[in-house]
């Protein structure tokens, strides 16, 4: 299937390898090609980077959690392993671990 590339009026100037992230674009190139992002075009409501960052803080802060981890082996012990025996007791806690 043959990819179809859609941009906004706005941009049409820019090369294809600045449409995801035109405010990434060099600003001497922008001023070249009259696409100023800013000004002709918006400026990007999200910083990915910052709101990347705070995610994966508050999974890792989340998943330190004690209620967070009983809950985890709760849906293991459910969902977690195809096979019986073993896997499963260890999950619930029935079998002593022999590490």
């Amino acid at each position: 299937a043959e990819q179809v590339l859609v941009r906004p009026n706005e941009l049409a100037p820019l090369p294809d390898e600045h449409l995801a992230e035109p405010h990434r674009t060099p600003p001497l190139l922008q001023q070249s090609l009259g696409v100023v992002v800013g000004r002709d075009y918006p400026e990007p409501i999200v910083d990915h980077a910052t709101a990347y960052r705070s995610a994966k803080e508050k999974v890792y802060r989340r998943k330190g959690q004690a209620k967070t981890r009983e809950a985890s082996q709760r849906v293991y012990a459910k969902h977690g392993s195809r096979k019986r025996g073993r896997d499963r007791r260890v999950a619930t806690g029935l079998f002593a671990s022999r590490d």
